[in-house]
């Protein structure tokens, strides 16, 4: 426990250095250099030791003294610190001082005199104390005594004053003086108590005396001082007194100029020396200052240089200390001197970059300055670290680099620039406005009134036209732009809490102005005051935080309301904070006993709040609070405003919260209900769920109230009932306020809109009760808008009973004509159809109207399912009375009548009203066109209910009286459509004839084929049918039916040709449709009638087209079949026209037909006919026959058949010139097709040369390959040796045989065939394969030559192909035949002379399998190309593939036959 503890080092003492192994500077020259005077120099004189403010000279002095004070025989050493005596005269102290130094004595002063005298004096203070004692006592016997006689002497008084002994002058005399005892007697008695007292006390303090000592003068301290010199040095004459006079330069100016004056006094002391260490330019400055003369500055400067180099005979400069040995040194001595601090606070690593970055700016001259900055940045170090541990100060906005830097800053701003830093407290943005009104060209007034001390004006005269005023900075705040300029690069966003460190809690509140006044606006709720400098100071956040944090709670209140009605203008990064500490301090709001108007804030900053903090507990139970103060203050707009908030914030609010909120939604409705058109125009309910959730019902209701109390039907409040409405419909809880919305239904103004929103869904979940409840009020309110009312009415589930029906009744009858109305009556009926009984008046009215027009009828047509019997006995009656022959009657209303009547249901009625009335009563007049009218439509509404034998009386009535009005007699068959029976049928149809034409043949068309199946095999009268639909069928309006009638009825008819002929020239006919028919009927007949059929129709002029559209439409038959059946029977054809048409057909199917046959043909017709003009259009027919030739033989028989025209008598000789034409013809029709054949076989021997053009290509081609391939070619040479000698023997066949065999020509066709795909003239398609060729490149930026497909590349594939098999080959879509070259022209590949690029695309059909092997053969042509090319080929095998015919001419250049 006796262990002393050890004492940590935190801090650096300003000290001067003890030894001179602490010199970091080489200061030990200069105290050499003062040494060197001090011991060879003999005194008296003054020595200046001169520099900077703190850059060691004290401790120079202190090196310089150890010596000395150790050398006590040879040396007096003593020190006077200027600075502490400022207040006192300093020579008289510098005399003092230097004598107590000298003789070792020490001066006594007045007081020290006073109280060595004091103590003698009172030296008999405890006597003293003892004789008041005594006397105390002695006063208290005295009293005593005085009190006894006093007691004694009221008792006597009172004795005589009340036994009375004795009247006269003594008793009055002895009363008397009894009553003024105590004013003769005890007044003087105390008063002289009272003076021995004060004369005790006197005599005691007199004894105390007071000496004064006369003041000390300069000269007695001189003649002191030289007589104790003389003393002291004694026999040692060169014994010398060093005195040192320190801080001198923190005197003040007058000070300064005093000392100067004093130390002149000490230059005539014996053995004197006096060291003066100061900063020569703070002594010029108050030598300046103090001996101002009217002369310019130099001379100023000279003044008090000549001053100080009279007074000090010795001037040391110590010289200044460059930048890098002051940073060195810093950093040193922090690693030296507090390491304690190093280890618990701040690295080693950092306070470097501290020191070398900002702490030892370029200010920073001395050590002393040095160790003040340290210090000032330790001390707000550990105040910040100390700080943070308790939680006062963010851990993550202060233990950076950053902020260590910026700390360092504030340091050197609080230690060196103290007049910024204490104005920077007024406005922390003053760290960078300072620098811009630095650099930029401001004018003084435009700068800021704090800021002001720092510049000074600067008149700029550079444009003498204009004059500006600039602010410029004054030259001792140089350094302080300097510093900051420096260090501008490390500045934080938030300076406050820097600022704040080094300051208590009472300075942060009250040291900033801004502060001061944010306090004091939050204290008085100056909102508007506190939102401007929020929004013109940004830093002021941090004085509202440090308020909120640290007011007392009773303080806080109107504080917190200011910022919450202040924090929506609060910027964002600012807001979370401030809404976290509002969160925790709210509290005070809600649980305060204190009056306070919660509805002042603003609620809208109430949610922010809310959204943004964690702790959410009491802003919520604030909400809660903030509801209840509504209620109390009951204050409709405000409710509003709070309820449109509270919606708006829904989903931030806790449930029990939303309860109480709905609760207060009620109230506030149902205290409203006279205003609630004022609420619902001001309550924003933006979506149904709100609406639904908080209001529904309730307010719906109220709004009912409203409007039945207030008839207030304006647009807005009727826009906000249909809107409530349909909110709640949609989710079905209108039915819950149908009670309220009964009441308005009596309102004529409001029946349109609700019948809008009475949809057919909501109304059919009405009830009964509560629909006729709205039925009742709507009937009994008899309202104007009768439209509306009577939907509603109909929509509306109601029950008419013994109470409403009168009113219902009189209500429908007295809107009958409303078409709504009618429909209200049918719907009634349809509900129950006993509700008949409730309307009677209603339903009298319709039946008697009924008859007499058909303003009704559509209603009549709609309730006569629902009439009872006794209205139907009634409306028969009536019916039949009406129905009585009358010549004049046209009987419509009756026919409309009895066609509503015509339901199943009054089935008995229709048929006893037809069969005893109409048809009874038509018997009667059968011939009057008038009641036949009436008579036929009643019987075709009702034919169903009409017994079959009334039914075919009525019809022979009818025909029997057909003559009379036969187109209206037509029209009743035509109704009763396929229900005329057979018998019938027989007994119309001549009358049907009788009275065809154009305006019956529709109806006539209509009944016949409507009873198409009365046409039959049985009744022998199909034939009948056919004849009239083909024989009539241009009477039909659509002869497209007719051919319709046709097909649905027959598979063929006989009547081709008839059928054919009529439709020809049909305007809108589809054509295509009638030769399907006639095609399909030739179809099912065998070739020999469709021979005939097609004969008939080509016996006319004109009709090959027409056979050729039959023939398209034909699939067992076709005219070619027609043509071979007539040459077969040619002998038996006669006619021209027929023979004619067969030619032409001929030339048409040229290619199909065999020539013998159009040959017969052609002869046929010339041995039958002598007229000339027959021979030329046989002439005109053969031009169209491709296979014909010697046109010049064709050219002369038209010569002179012109002249044949004109003379009779030569036209026989014309005729057999004509014949003799076609045999000729007919010999060289087949001497050209053998010379066709000889030059076809001339194409197939030039093959050949293409197998001579790949010598070159081959070249390079492997032996062994080359030898197959050689071998292959001689084998094709030698067979197409074998095809040309075998086409020269058949073409010597051909030329030597004139025969017309049928073989022989089919023989030479086909061969022609082959010759021609052989030659390439023909498209063909086959399996096969199809290979690409694509350019190749070797790499990614060069492209080879060689790797380009070539014109050789595409031969030696071609090549290879025909090698293989390949029956046909194309390039690119060109056909490889016997004269194809493939070369190349510049760059650029021809095939057939036509310039194909890549991708090559080759073609070739053949057995796909053996092409696609012969390709990919190991180190074949795909392997060749692909190795050592580098081409790109692909080889893929098809299922078809085509390849065009050869497009080009086929000639030969030098090739001739030969003979």
């Amino acid at each position: 426990m006796d262990k002393k503890r050890k004492e940590k080092k935190y801090f650096l003492k300003d000290s001067e250095l003890i030894s001179i192994d602490d010199d970091r500077f080489n200061q030990k020259d200069v105290v050499d250099n003062l040494r060197l005077i001090v011991e060879n120099t003999n005194p008296p004189y003054n020595i200046a030791l001169i520099g900077k403010w703190g850059i060691g000279k004290s401790s120079i002095i202190n090196l310089l003294l150890n010596k000395y004070r150790k050398d006590s025989e040879h040396y007096i050493v003593q020190e006077i610190n200027a600075w502490k005596y400022e207040k006192e005269s300093l020579k008289n102290v510098f005399l003092k001082q230097l004598w107590q130094g000298i003789s070792g004595e020490k001066v006594k002063t007045f007081e020290t005199i006073k109280k060595i005298y004091r103590d003698i004096i009172n030296q008999d203070d405890t006597e003293d104390d003892s004789r008041f004692e005594n006397m105390m006592r002695t006063f208290g016997k005295i009293s005593f005594g005085i009190a006894l006689v006093s007691i004694v002497a009221f008792i006597v008084y009172k004795a005589v004053q009340l036994n009375g002994f004795g009247d006269g002058f003594w008793r009055e005399w002895f009363l008397g003086y009894c009553k003024n005892i105590g004013k003769v007697l005890i007044f003087p008695l105390i008063l002289s108590f009272v003076t021995v007292t004060l004369s005790e006390f006197i005599k005691r303090y007199d004894k105390k005396i007071e000496v004064k000592i006369p003041i000390e003068t300069t000269d007695d301290y001189e003649t002191f001082l030289e007589d104790t010199i003389s003393k002291k040095i004694g026999q040692n004459k060169n014994k010398k007194i060093i005195t040192v006079i320190d801080d001198l330069d923190r005197l003040s100016i007058d000070k300064i100029v005093e000392a100067l004056d004093a130390i002149k006094a000490f230059v005539g002391f014996n053995n004197c020396i006096f060291i003066v260490p100061f900063d020569d330019s703070i002594l010029k400055k108050a030598l300046d200052q103090n001996r101002t003369i009217k002369l310019d500055g130099n001379h100023q400067i000279v003044e008090s240089e000549l001053i100080l180099d009279k007074l000090f005979q010795y001037k040391i400069y110590i010289p200044p200390l460059l930048d890098f040995d002051i940073k060195e040194y810093a950093i040193n001595l922090v690693k030296e001197n507090i390491p304690d601090f190093i280890e618990e606070y701040c690295s080693i690593d950092t306070f470097e970059k501290v020191i070398r970055k900002v702490l030892i700016h370029k200010n920073v001259t001395t050590p002393r300055q040095v160790k003040k900055l340290i210090n000032t940045f330790v001390n707000n170090k550990i105040l910040i670290t100390n700080r943070t541990k308790n939680g006062k100060i963010d851990k993550k906005v202060l233990n950076t680099e950053e902020a260590d830097l910026q700390l360092a800053k504030i340091s050197v701003l609080q230690a060196d620039f103290n007049d910024f830093y204490d104005v920077l407290f007024r406005n922390f943005d003053y760290i960078n406005r300072i620098i811009e009104y630095h650099e930029g060209n401001y004018n003084i007034d435009d700068i800021e009134e704090d800021l002001k001390i720092f510049f000074k004006q600067k008149n700029d005269e550079k444009n003498d036209e204009k004059k500006e005023n600039y602010a410029e900075i004054k030259r001792e705040y140089e350094p302080l732009i300097n510093f900051l300029k420096q260090t501008e690069r490390y500045q934080v966003e938030n300076i406050a809490p820097f600022m704040y460190l080094i300051q208590d809690d009472i300075s942060i509140k009250t040291g900033d102005e801004n502060n001061r006044r944010m306090v004091s606006f939050m204290e008085s709720k100056n909102t508007k005051s506190v939102q401007k400098m929020i929004e013109e100071n940004e830093n002021i956040i941090d004085s509202i935080i440090y308020e909120l944090d640290n007011a007392e709670d009773t303080d806080l209140l109107n504080g917190i309301i200011t910022i919450i009605n202040s924090f929506d203008i609060i910027k964002e990064e600012n807001r979370t904070i401030i809404a976290e500490i509002l969160s925790e301090k709210i509290y005070n709001l809600y649980y305060t006993k204190e009056k306070i108007n919660i509805l002042e804030l603003n609620i809208n900053n109430v949610f922010s709040i809310l959204k943004l903090a964690n702790k959410k507990e009491y802003i919520n139970k604030l909400l809660d609070k903030y509801i209840d103060c509504a209620k109390e203050k009951a204050d409709l707009d405000k409710n509003i405003e709070i309820i449109n908030k509270y919606l708006e914030e829904k989903d931030n609010l806790e449930s029990n919260i939303k309860d109480h909120f709905k609760e207060f939604i009620f109230e506030v409705i149902e205290n409203n209900t006279e205003k609630i058109n004022i609420f619902i125009e001001k309550v924003n309910i933006k979506e149904q769920n709100i609406f639904i959730e908080y209001f529904g019902n309730q307010l719906f209701n109220t709004l009912c109230k409203y409007m039945d109390i207030s008839n207030n039907f304006s647009e807005k409040i009727l826009s906000k009932y249909e809107e409530y409405f349909k909110q709640l419909d949609k989710v079905d809880k209108v039915l819950d306020s149908m009670d309220d919305i009964m009441a308005l239904f009596k309102y004529n103004k409001l029946l349109e809109m609700l019948n809008r929103l009475f949809t057919n869904k909501l109304c059919n979940n009405i009830d009964v009760n509560k629909g006729t409840k709205i039925a009742n009020i709507i009937v009994t309110s008899k309202s104007q808008d009768k439209l509306n009312a009577l939907d509603i009415l109909n929509k509306i589930n109601f029950e008419i009973n013994d109470e409403n029906s009168e009113d219902i009744d009189q209500y429908l009858n007295d809107n009958l004509e409303q078409e709504r109305a009618q429909e209200l009556i049918k719907n009634i009926l349809i509900k129950d159809k006993d509700n008949i009984q409730y309307i009677e008046k209603t339903l009298t009215n319709i039946t008697e109207t009924i008859f007499e027009n058909e303003k009704y009828d559509e209603l009549f047509k709609d309730i006569v399912i629902y009439l009872d019997e006794n209205i139907l006995d009634t409306i028969f009656e009536k019916l039949t009375e009406l129905s009585a022959f009358n010549t004049s009657k046209e009987y419509s209303r009756e026919k409309q009548i009895f066609k509503y009547l015509c339901i199943k249901e009054n089935a008995s009625y229709i048929t006893k009203f037809i069969e005893d009335t109409i048809i009874k009563k038509y018997k009667s007049y059968p011939s009057y066109k008038t009641y036949f009218n009436y008579t036929y439509e009643m019987v075709v509404f009702a034919k169903e209910y009409i017994s079959d034998g009334k039914l075919e009386e009525y019809l022979k009535t009818v025909i029997s009286a057909y003559n009379n009005y036969p187109e209206r007699a037509i029209l009743l068959f035509k109704l009763l459509k396929d229900e005329i029976p057979d018998n019938i049928m027989k007994l119309l149809i001549p009358k049907l004839n009788e009275h065809l034409n154009m305006s019956t043949y529709k109806d006539t068309f209509s009944i016949l084929r409507n009873n198409r199946n009365f046409f039959c095999a049985e009744n022998d009268n199909l034939p009948e049918y056919v004849e009239f639909l083909v024989d009539n069928i241009k009477l039909a309006d659509n002869p497209d039916v007719v051919v319709d009638a046709l097909n649905e009825k027959f598979n063929y008819i006989s009547k081709i040709y008839e059928l054919n002929n009529n439709i020809k020239d049909l305007e809108k006919f589809n054509y295509d449709n009638a030769f399907k028919f006639i095609a399909k009927s030739l179809d099912n007949k065998n070739l020999e009638s469709v021979t005939n059929d097609i004969n008939k129709i080509l016996s006319d002029e004109g009709t090959v087209q027409d056979c050729l559209n039959i023939e398209s439409k034909m699939k067992k038959y076709t005219l070619n079949d027609v043509i071979n059946q007539n040459y077969n029977n040619l002998d038996s054809i006669q006619n021209t026209v027929l023979l004619n048409n067969m030619i032409e057909l001929c030339t048409i199917k040229q290619k199909e037909i065999k020539s013998v046959i159009i040959l017969k043909f052609i002869e046929k017709a010339l041995q039958n006919i002598d007229d000339v003009e027959y021979i030329t259009n046989i002439n005109q027919l053969l031009g169209k026959f491709e296979r014909m030739c010697f046109s010049e033989n064709k050219k002369e028989l038209n010569e002179e058949k012109e002249v044949v025209e004109e003379n009779g008598e030569k036209k026989k000789l014309f005729k057999e010139k004509v014949v003799e034409f076609f045999k000729k013809y007919s010999i060289i029709s087949y001497t050209v097709i053998g010379i066709a054949l000889f030059f076809l076989s001339m194409l197939l021997t030039a093959q050949m040369k293409t197998i001579s053009n790949t010598e070159e290509v081959i070249a390079g081609k492997r032996e062994a390959q080359l030898a197959d391939e050689l071998l292959t070619l001689q084998q094709e040479y030698e067979a197409l040796k074998d095809k040309y000698s075998a086409s020269e023997k058949i073409v010597e066949e051909y030329k030597n045989n004139s025969s017309t065999n049928d073989a022989l020509i089919n023989s030479m066709k086909k061969e022609i065939e082959n010759l021609s795909t052989l030659a390439g003239t023909t498209d063909l398609k086959g399996e096969g394969i199809i290979i690409t060729l694509t350019d190749g490149t070797k790499n990614a930026t060069e492209v080879d030559s060689n790797s380009l497909v070539h014109d050789s590349d595409v031969l030696t594939v071609v090549n290879e192909l025909k090698a293989a098999g390949a029956e046909a080959i194309s390039v690119n879509d060109q056909r490889i035949i016997s004269t194809s070259a493939i070369r190349c022209v510049g760059p650029v590949i021809q095939v057939n002379y036509q310039k194909v690029a890549t991708p090559i695309v080759i073609k070739a059909i053949g057995n796909a399998q053996y092409l696609e092997s012969a390709m990919n053969i190991k180190n074949g042509i795909v392997d060749l190309l692909k190795g050592t090319a580098g081409i790109g080929i692909t080889v893929s095998r098809e299922n078809e593939v085509t390849i065009p015919k050869y497009d080009g001419v086929l000639s030969f250049r030098t090739a001739v036959e030969s003979n």
